[in-house]
């Protein structure tokens, strides 16, 4: 049964009315907290208690090249003047790299996997991937990390790490509180 035409008018000025009554009350609420034409700040994001907060875009590099982002902002090669160790013993991998930046700085990349059973993706379980810049004492040590290995022998693959700064000589306090991360393909 349809309601009466004076019923239905009434409905539909009640509705009118209640959403007229939303959009003064919203528009007050912005206007009176800022919220209209307020810039918001850049927001932080935790990874592994770190609070990182977004800043510039990560280095565009080669694809031969690792991106190093973060404490550091530039491309990384491997240097093949300073030969890198790769080892492979009853199923453990550990690869030591040596890294030129492209501002002249140095790193060296330990990267170690406790299981390693031939190719595939791993991740956790002992998993580790450590950067260190020649020139000082602290090192960025692995929050999440993802290394791919993409050779039978465990000669090349590909990292994905982010890391958190470490440094010994100050009780494990970092001198830079910036993380860092390190992405691209690795081969001894």
């Amino acid at each position: 049964m349809m309601p009466a035409p004076s019923e239905q008018t009434r409905r539909r000025k009640l509705l009118f009315a209640l959403a007229g009554f939303v959009v003064v009350v919203g528009g007050a609420s912005l206007v009176v907290t800022g919220g209209v034409g307020k810039r918001l700040s850049p927001t932080s994001t935790q990874v592994g208690g770190l609070a990182i907060t977004p800043g510039p875009a990560p280095p565009v590099c080669g694809s031969a090249q690792l991106q190093l982002f973060g404490a550091f902002d530039e491309c990384a090669s491997i240097d093949r003047s300073n030969p890198a160790s790769c080892t492979v013993s009853r199923h453990v991998l550990e690869v030591t790299l040596n890294l030129a930046g492209t501002s002249g700085d140095r790193y060296l990349v330990d990267l170690g996997i406790p299981n390693f059973v031939g190719t595939g993706d791993y991740y956790g379980d002992g998993v580790y991937v450590i950067v260190r810049e020649l020139a000082s004492t602290p090192y960025w040590q692995s929050l999440t990390d993802v290394l791919n290995v993409t050779a039978d022998d465990g000669s090349a693959g590909r990292i994905y790490a982010n890391l958190q700064p470490y440094d010994a000589t100050r009780g494990g306090v970092p001198e830079s509180p910036l993380p860092l991360r390190i992405d691209g393909p690795w081969q001894c």
